[in-house]
């Protein structure tokens, strides 16, 4: 049996496998955090204009907007859906 068909074989007791332990692990942890590392690296360390160069935002009117979001509304509602996903997990 392959382990993409399903691991209900690894189950004791109803208990999360290795598996489903890894698997919320990374969902609700690693990319969360890793999107909220990349967010502020790219809103606090880059310079405005290489980071919307980066991103292909052009306008000034959307440059500005971008990047306000991406410094203050982009962490912010990262951090609401790790704490989210760590009380609901």
């Amino acid at each position: 049996m392959a382990l993409g068909e399903g691991t209900a074989w690894l189950q004791f007791d109803g208990m999360p496998t290795l598996f489903d332990m890894a698997d919320r692990f990374a969902s609700y942890v690693l990319l969360p955090l890793s999107a909220l590392a990349i967010a502020l690296v790219v809103g606090w360390r880059w310079q405005e204009n290489v980071a919307c160069d980066a991103a292909g935002v052009q306008g000034s009117a959307a440059r500005r907007l971008w990047w306000r979001a991406i410094r203050w509304l982009v962490p912010v509602l990262l951090v609401i859906v790790l704490v989210s996903g760590l009380v609901t997990a």
